[in-house]
């Protein structure tokens, strides 16, 4: 029941699936939430790339383009956003702010 999140959610599922694709392997099947999305429709800013959109959520500081500190960067943004719109879950969030919580694979034989 895990939820992946990215900034700018939409190119990096392709990259999952292309990497799929390529290596003969199986897309597994997981929603996602786009944090570009959440912090467009959740702050004001005159840029909403990532360390920006992360500063907003109170998070700044960070190497960007470093996957550990982007991820974090992603975190930060969903969380506050949460907070700011009363959110409990993913699912939530994505309703109050009008993002598409997308999915990625298809389902894994049990």
């Amino acid at each position: 029941d895990d939820h992946l999140v990215a900034h700018n959610a939409g190119f990096d599922m392709g990259v999952i699936r292309a990497a799929c694709a390529a290596t003969f392997v199986a897309c597994p099947e997981y929603s996602y939430l786009c944090s570009l999305q959440v912090a467009r429709r959740t702050y004001t800013l005159d840029s909403y790339r990532l360390p920006v959109a992360a500063m907003a959520a109170g998070f700044d500081g960070f190497q960007h383009h470093d996957a550990l500190a982007d991820a974090e960067a992603c975190a930060a943004i969903v969380i506050h956003a949460a907070r700011h719109h009363e959110a409990a879950t993913v699912e939530d969030l994505a309703g109050l702010t009008g993002a598409r919580l997308g999915r990625i694979g298809i389902p894994v034989a049990a």
